[in-house]
């Protein structure tokens, strides 16, 4: 059954080694370039009292997709 993983950019960190980070960037992207991936541009929902940013990707031939979301504010909180 397939998981999903809440990762919190503070445990980026400790959870991923850079050599590692740029092979599977590297493959992404190759994907991406051989129409292999799925990149949508980042959207944006906005009010008065902030804006939620939203980007997504998936590699359909390796199993993975993912999302990543957040909040701003005017007064950056």
């Amino acid at each position: 059954m397939p998981v999903a993983l809440l990762i919190r950019e503070s445990e980026v960190g400790s959870l991923l080694a850079m050599d590692d980070v740029l092979v599977a960037v590297e493959e992404g992207f190759r994907a991406l370039g051989t129409g292999g991936a799925i990149n949508h541009p980042r959207g944006r929902s906005a009010t008065p009292s902030g804006t939620l940013h939203v980007m997504h990707a998936a590699v359909p031939t390796m199993g993975m997709m993912g999302v990543k979301a957040y909040a701003t504010t005017p007064g950056g909180s």
